[in-house]
């Protein structure tokens, strides 16, 4: 078995991130849907939601940062775990 099986690293990062994005307000998660399953550039999103392509900028890019921190605390929280357990 491979020591870098990265469909399995993208299954697990899926499986992660599923439940943080269903936890976005709904304005922001659609937002971020069309965006990245959706393939619509920030200016088709814009025009869909009546509001400027700068503002879809700064939406995606508050999302994307608390998205990530969420992941690191995630992350962090299972990686103590494991050690935990690991030591016992």
């Amino acid at each position: 078995m491979p020591d870098h099986d990265e469909a399995l690293n993208t299954l697990i990062d899926a499986h992660a991130v599923r439940p943080l994005i269903n936890a976005l307000p709904h304005r922001e998660k659609h937002i971020l849907l069309l965006r990245f399953y959706g393939n619509l550039t920030q200016a088709e999103i814009a025009a869909e939601f009546g509001i400027s392509q700068m503002h879809v900028s700064r939406i995606l890019r508050a999302v994307l940062t608390r998205l990530r921190s969420s992941l690191e605390t995630t992350e962090t929280t299972n990686s103590g775990a494991s050690s935990a357990s690991d030591a016992a």
